[in-house]
């Protein structure tokens, strides 16, 4: 009697279907990892707003500001003079404000990769590739002793 070496076609083709109902488990994990990146990229963009926040917040202490006020600039180039437009930051209550103007919180970043800066609703919104509800919402606080509020909407991602 003559052995056989190999695989007949009835066990290659059970392997192969067997292949495929795993790889047909696994593609949704690998498409659902897009919508995870750019989540993680609204949260660090979350931490590098709170972290720009919170050294204006210190320079203006260090400056000697009125943090306890609205509507105070903060000198970030150490000029002497606080009316540099896109350079110093005008803040409410110790803290970078929101509105649209050249002394908000977009100062504190060198660059915004892939973000856009836009207001809606009295908040600043950094939206990820100009994506409404793909974005980190950035709130000054309203009253002194408060801190800002930083909220990720990932609805739309």
């Amino acid at each position: 009697m003559k052995r056989q070496a190999g695989f007949t076609l009835i066990e290659l083709v059970i392997v192969i279907v067997i292949l495929g109902i795993l790889a047909a488990t696994a593609v949704p994990k690998f498409v659902n990892l897009e919508k995870d990146a750019r989540i993680a990229v609204l949260h660090a963009m979350e931490s590098s707003l709170r972290s720009g926040a919170m050294m204006v917040h210190a320079k203006a202490v260090i400056q000697g500001v009125n943090v306890g006020a609205a509507n105070q600039l903060v000198d970030m180039n150490d000029d002497g003079d606080t009316t540099d437009a896109g350079v110093d930051i005008r803040i409410d209550f110790g803290y970078p404000e929101d509105a649209n103007n050249a002394f908000n919180i977009d100062n504190v970043m060198d660059d915004m990769g892939n973000f856009t800066a836009v207001t809606a609703g009295g908040v600043r919104e950094f939206r990820l590739n100009g994506t409404n509800g793909c974005e980190v919402q950035y709130d000054a606080p309203a009253a002194a002793g408060a801190v800002p509020t930083y909220t990720i909407d990932s609805s739309a991602c």
